[in-house]
């Protein structure tokens, strides 16, 4: 019975066992499996997500100006459908019903307007795609048209007539006493010739004035210059005398146009080109002079301030005709330029050497990205 017993016994220690091994071989397998599924996962998850990281790298837009009217053209090679607008720093999420209108085959393309009516909105500064992609529709628009002015306007800059401070213009900001000079510290005022009618600004008065014995075209082009005088206000007087200066080293120069600007919506680029002569006597070439300037806009809210790119030329050895041009990038550095009236200044440091001056001039100014004021457009 004993012997039976201890027979029991070793058996039942073999039957556990194999339960064991049992269990465990189970077990390794169901990990094995696990870990063959989450590979296959893995592997499955890196494929989709190069698969899109692909697609979006393939997504391509641009925009195309005809008749006036900017569209936007799918130049990928694959669908491209537009989930979201950006518009006035917010986001605008088009409801998923609106896909398919939304959405740009390749080749294929939708205007603006159209879009902006969908969409029940004024203005679209930034269309995003199903894929992540952002796009920039309103800067991509203004380039196609600047670019389509360039092509007409072959001897122009960038800009049209309707953005240039004219001759009517710098009459209207004269009678507001809107228009003055600032060289080294010391304001001066300046005069125009307009119709045969001399007209006078200062910083502390106005004046129509006498007619004057100078040249108001110095380059001979057919269009007068703003010119400034050695007189500090426009007092009664007969005879204005140009400002004129020998050896004028380190000096600075200044145009100062008071609320000028109108700024009434929120830009994206604000542009000032302008066109200024310097006028010289003797003691070398004018086109030799250094000229460094700088354009600034400001009021009690805001000021910005930007160095401009100048051209010197000039047929004439005593003129140097200075075309020059300043970018602000306003929204390109998260900077919202509120609402409102601004004034502007051009501010030139000059080093003219040996170079006798005998007059600085301004021609004209163009502003590219906001208005003119109600002082400088009505009588």
């Amino acid at each position: 019975m004993l012997r039976k017993r201890r027979k029991l016994r070793g058996q039942s220690e073999v039957i556990g066992g194999i339960i064991v091994l049992t269990a465990l071989i189970i077990s390794m397998g169901f990990v094995l499996t696990s870990l063959g599924k989450l590979s296959s996962s893995s592997v499955t998850g890196i494929s989709r997500r190069t698969l899109f990281e692909t697609e979006k790298s393939f997504e391509q837009l641009d925009a195309l100006v005809s008749g006036g009217v900017c569209y936007i053209r799918n130049t990928g090679n694959i669908p491209l459908t537009i989930t979201r607008i950006w518009f006035a720093g917010k986001p605008i999420d088009i409801p998923p019903s609106l896909y398919s209108t939304m959405t740009l085959q390749p080749g294929g393309n939708k205007s603006i307007t159209e879009i902006k009516s969908i969409l029940n909105i004024d203005k679209i500064d930034y269309a995003v795609s199903s894929r992540g992609n952002v796009f920039p529709v309103e800067s991509m628009c203004i380039q196609q048209q600047q670019s389509q002015i360039n092509i007409y306007y072959s001897s122009g800059g960038m800009f049209t007539s309707e953005d240039i401070l004219n001759t009517t213009k710098i009459v209207r900001g004269l009678k507001q006493m809107y228009i003055y000079a600032n060289i080294s510290g010391s304001t001066y005022a300046v005069i125009y010739n307009y119709t045969n009618t001399w007209y006078c600004s200062s910083m502390f008065n106005k004046n129509i004035i006498p007619g004057q014995n100078i040249n108001s075209d110095a380059d001979g082009n057919g269009i007068n210059e703003l010119i400034i005088t050695t007189a500090s206000d426009c007092t009664s007087s007969s005879t204005y005398k140009e400002w004129s200066a020998n050896n004028f080293k380190n000096g600075t120069i200044v145009f100062v146009f008071r609320n000028i600007l109108n700024v009434t919506e929120y830009i994206d680029i604000l542009t000032v080109y302008f066109k200024i002569l310097v006028v010289s006597s003797g003691g070398g070439v004018a086109q030799q002079i250094a000229v460094y300037p700088s354009v600034m806009i400001f009021n009690e809210n805001a000021t910005l301030q930007s160095p401009a790119t100048v051209t010197t030329g000039g047929a004439k050895q005593n003129v140097a005709t200075i075309f020059g041009s300043a970018i602000f990038p306003i929204r390109a550095f998260g900077q919202q330029l509120p609402q409102g009236n601004y004034n502007l200044v051009i501010r030139m440091e000059m080093t003219a050497q040996s170079i006798e001056i005998t007059g600085i001039r301004l021609e004209y100014i163009a502003v590219v990205g906001a208005g003119y004021t109600v002082y400088w457009t009505t009588q």
